[in-house]
């Protein structure tokens, strides 16, 4: 089995367009540039996904040769798309409440950064938030809160439309 190498001008959405085996290492350098912990939070997942029985390459195109982990980029990428904890931004302390609430486009910040950061503003606690999400058929799609993996996240404007329906904010 061989695997490519990655140019070092390809960009990350040029990177998850490509076809074929790259070294695990190798594609998140390019997806993470900044080191923010994406190369743990998937080895994470993928020992979630081996305790539950899983197989890692089914699920994500993960194969283990050797001392050497490979990305099948056909199987990954849409993976790694559609899986939010890699969608998480980081809640800036100097972002005020008003602030975001306005932001427009689609975010993702952990549930818990939210409700510290802004728990004199919103209506409910975190531990609230997060039975109302549990309790819901689809908490992502009401009210812009839910659960995935370990981890309870928030979605932009989702949350903002729910409050602002809720609590006329």
């Amino acid at each position: 089995m061989t695997f490519k190498t990655i140019p070092d001008s390809m960009s990350a959405d040029e990177l998850l367009q490509q076809e074929g085996w790259f070294l695990m290492v190798d594609v998140f350098r390019v997806l993470d540039p900044e080191d923010t912990g994406k190369y743990k939070l998937a080895f994470k997942q993928i020992k979630r996904l081996i305790s539950k029985n899983q197989e890692p390459f089914d699920i994500m195109g993960r194969r283990k040769l050797g001392g050497r982990v490979l990305l099948l980029m056909e199987k990954f990428a849409p993976w790694y798309r559609n899986n939010p904890m890699f969608k998480l931004t980081k809640l800036e302390a100097s972002v005020s409440f008003n602030e975001f609430m306005q932001l427009e486009g689609e975010y993702f910040f952990r549930l818990s950064e939210v409700c510290n950061a802004y728990a004199d503003f919103l209506p409910y606690s975190y531990a609230i938030l997060k039975r109302d999400a549990d309790r819901r058929e689809d908490a992502l799609a009401e009210i812009g809160v839910c659960k995935f993996d370990t981890t309870y996240i928030v979605q932009m404007p989702r949350f903002r439309d729910w409050l602002g329906g809720e609590f006329h904010l």
